[in-house]
């Protein structure tokens, strides 16, 4: 009867959804800090992509971290997935960006992202003292910045922080090591610590 039958296809687009409600990072310099969103996708036909950015690392297990992830669907599906993200405090700074979710055919997704990362120096000390056995000796020192308290410690790392400078002890020959590193008032971030040898030398023979 001459009519005309129109016959149409229907080819779903392949799509990714995210779920986050991040805040702005704040760390000290070496020290990471993580939060976590979610990732899920729909009609796929490759993996979903997760693009590096400066500062950040991503996980699935808030474990193991790499500046890049991949999410492979299976069935052409991600279930929704928790991804971890952390600043990784290398360096002070105030990285930040958005963090892009690309697959094939799939319009991006974006995750913006700030942090703060805040440095602390080392105070400045002398790190090398020497005595000879019964010299008087004077208590340690060092000089803090402004804004900054003095920790003193016993040990490389660990151990329990002391607000008062140690004086050490010349009654016996041999080297002993003191550390000191300075806390910021104002965020709390903590320097390495320097290391200061105090080293006693025996009398000379008569």
């Amino acid at each position: 009867n001459g009519a005309t039958l129109n016959i149409y296809s229907y080819i779903p687009q392949p799509s990714i959804s995210l779920t986050e409600s991040l805040t702005s990072f704040v760390s000290c310099a070496g020290v990471t800090s993580s939060q976590s969103f979610t990732v899920s996708g729909f009609n796929l036909t490759a993996d979903i992509s997760i693009a590096a950015l400066t500062g950040y690392e991503y996980s699935l297990d808030d474990n193991t971290y790499s500046s890049t992830l991949t999410l492979t669907p299976t069935s052409g599906a991600v279930a929704s997935t928790t991804v971890y993200v952390r600043l990784t405090g290398a360096t002070a700074g105030n990285p930040s960006g958005n963090i892009t979710f690309s697959s094939t055919g799939a319009t991006s997704q974006t995750v913006a992202v700030s942090g703060t990362v805040n440095e602390t120096t080392e105070p400045l000390t002398n790190t090398s003292i020497s005595y000879c056995i019964g010299d008087p000796v004077s208590v340690l020192e060092a000089t803090e910045s402004t804004g900054h308290t003095l920790q003193w410690y016993t040990v490389a790392t660990g151990g329990t922080a002391s607000s008062t400078a140690p004086t050490p002890i010349a009654t016996s020959a041999g080297t002993t090591t003191y550390y000191v590193s300075q806390v910021n008032d104002t965020t709390g971030c903590e320097s390495d610590r320097a290391a200061i040898d105090v080293t006693v030398n025996a009398l000379p023979s008569l």
